[in-house]
């Protein structure tokens, strides 16, 4: 499985989802507060992420993907029987 540390990474920085919509914004990136609160809401199952907003918020945050995204082995499913 994939992991999304942007709400680790912002807290670490000490910045809010609404700071990072307004960055990306400056940068000219288009990014909704609603958007940029979604991207970083620890409990919200980010399922899809179009590379386009990946790269304005590596972009934004001067990071790289692999700093955005962890693998973590998935925990083996418990078959019924």
């Amino acid at each position: 499985m994939v992991r999304w540390r942007l709400p680790e990474i912002l807290e670490e920085r000490g910045l809010t989802a609404y700071r990072l919509a307004a960055m990306m914004r400056e940068k000219g990136y288009p990014m909704t507060v609603r958007g940029a609160y979604r991207l970083a809401d620890p409990d919200h199952d980010l399922r899809r992420l179009d590379l386009d907003t990946l790269n304005a918020v590596c972009a934004t945050l001067r990071l790289d993907p692999g700093d955005l995204l962890e693998y973590v082995t998935d925990k083996p499913k418990r078959k019924r029987g």
